[in-house]
């Protein structure tokens, strides 16, 4: 065998050199592998002991670092569906989507035009009873007249006629109350249009802020189909805690409600706490108040998605 150049030799120096940092790397991850499961083992927590026994009291920190706030909504205070208590055509609205309105103020106006001829017939319609009911309480006093005088001169009248007046005397006391009922049910259909014309005007019931607007002029509402959604400028927040931090939440502790989607910091305080857990979800829901400013509150819309931190 020939004797190796010195370049072969340099060569193979390299090589067994490599190969010993490759095997030096290889016993040393084993190492650390063994150690990393030992070490894993050793904090395993002992299961022979009641579940219980290793449960701490949760605390609004704790809760924070472990959910990173709770996930809550901003809902409005109050909010309602206004619609007509009769049906009928709009003539007019007086708001659009976004628009402010104070409590009272006029926000719709039903067409009148078929309710006051409606009216306008009843009324006439209630004359022409009462002309029927005074013709009747006429014809009445006349029968009684004539019975009367049939009795005080009975001996040159018969008793069958006598009799037969009697009749008719009956029979006109029936149809003066037939026309006095008939008036009184023509006169409760004027107060009725009378009283359906006074509710023409859709006003708001509380000060807030249109958040939608369902009809224009002309189309036709009733009870069930509303004109606006009107929302409370008053706003809240209603989120859900884990049964397990409830103990960390209670009435009159602050909050901080982080909304993602805005970028936005608002505070609070909590005001009520549900009084059981909701078995679908195994949360408690938690109501708190949302102390914003003017501005802030332009930028927080019903609706929104928050992050709750307690403070």
């Amino acid at each position: 065998m020939e004797p190796m150049g010195e370049p072969q030799a340099r060569r193979m120096r390299s090589i067994l050199a490599i190969g010993g940092l490759l095997v030096i790397a290889l016993l040393g991850g084993t190492w650390a592998l063994h150690r990393w499961a030992e070490n894993k083992r050793a904090v395993k927590p002992d299961l022979s002991k009641p579940a219980g026994a290793a449960r701490t009291t949760p605390t609004a920190a704790s809760a924070e670092e472990a959910y990173g706030g709770f996930v809550g909504v901003i809902l409005s205070r109050q909010a309602v569906q206004i619609a007509p208590k009769f049906e009928g055509p709009l003539a007019s609205v007086k708001v659009r989507m976004g628009d402010e309105v104070q409590q009272g103020e006029v926000i719709a106006v039903l067409d009148t035009s078929a309710l006051r001829k409606e009216l306008a017939v009843a009324e006439a319609v209630v004359l022409a009873a009462q002309s029927d009911e005074r013709k009747a309480r006429a014809e009445l006093e006349e029968l009684k007249l004539k019975l009367d005088t049939a009795k005080r001169i009975e001996k040159y009248v018969s008793a069958a006629e006598i009799a037969g007046i009697e009749s008719q005397y009956h029979a006109g006391i029936a149809k003066v109350e037939s026309s006095q009922a008939t008036k009184l049910e023509k006169q409760a259909r004027v107060r009725q249009l009378q009283e359906t014309l006074s509710n023409t005007e859709l006003r708001a019931p509380f000060a807030g802020v249109v958040a939608a607007r369902y009809a224009d002029p002309g189309a036709n509402v009733s009870q069930t189909k509303p004109v606006i959604r009107l929302v409370s400028d008053d706003r809240f927040i209603r989120f859900a805690v884990p049964e397990e931090h409830g103990s960390a939440v209670h009435v009159g502790q602050e909050v901080s409600a982080v909304v993602d989607s805005q970028k936005l910091l608002g505070s609070g305080v909590v005001e009520k706490i549900a009084p059981e857990v909701d078995s679908a979800s195994g949360t408690i829901f938690v109501e708190a108040s949302l102390n914003e400013g003017a501005k802030l509150k332009e930028q927080l819309p019903s609706g929104s998605v928050a992050h709750v931190l307690l403070k």
